[in-house]
């Protein structure tokens, strides 16, 4: 499901949180505020930290999804993130994307994060099926007013 960041609140809160979460845009600040928020949210729900790596064009899946189903008697439950530096998807990485949607493992939880996706993967029917498995945060840009607002909001928070 895609929703705005002012929505990320709302949906971190209704029953049938999802475990996948996909973080995308160009806007820098709301980005990472949307991971804290979703960490947060897998912390409370009593996930631990697990993996947090870059995907660079030698990445490799198949490493990260020996860990990220590999089972512990001392942890249950583990969140993993994945920070993407390209804008485009593999072959590789799209293979992943469809084992990961395809997974139904309560006890694992995952942020993917893009800067910005490419266009045409956009239309793409693996990001329609990945519309269907995670909760799409899009974070725009935020110019002028929208900006200054944001950041008084945020200091007078903290």
């Amino acid at each position: 499901m895609k929703i705005n960041f002012q929505d990320l609140n709302a949906n971190l809160k209704i029953a049938n949180n999802p475990l996948l979460f996909l973080v995308e845009g160009d806007e820098i600040l709301q980005r990472d505020e949307a991971c804290h928020k979703i960490r947060t949210y897998f912390l409370t729900q009593n996930f631990e930290p697990g993996q947090r790596e870059t995907v660079t064009k030698d990445f490799d899946f198949q490493k990260f999804l020996t860990h990220y189903r590999q089972r512990s008697i001392l942890t249950h439950s583990l969140f993993f993130e994945l920070q993407f530096e390209s804008e485009k998807i593999n072959s590789e990485t799209q293979e992943f994307f469809e084992t990961i949607s395809n997974l139904s493992d309560h006890s694992r939880g995952l942020i993917v994060i893009f800067k910005k996706l490419d266009a045409k993967l956009l239309k793409s029917p693996l990001l329609k099926k990945m519309e269907n498995k995670f909760l799409w945060v899009k974070c725009w840009p935020l110019q002028g007013y929208a900006l200054q607002n944001f950041m008084t909001q945020r200091f007078h928070h903290y």
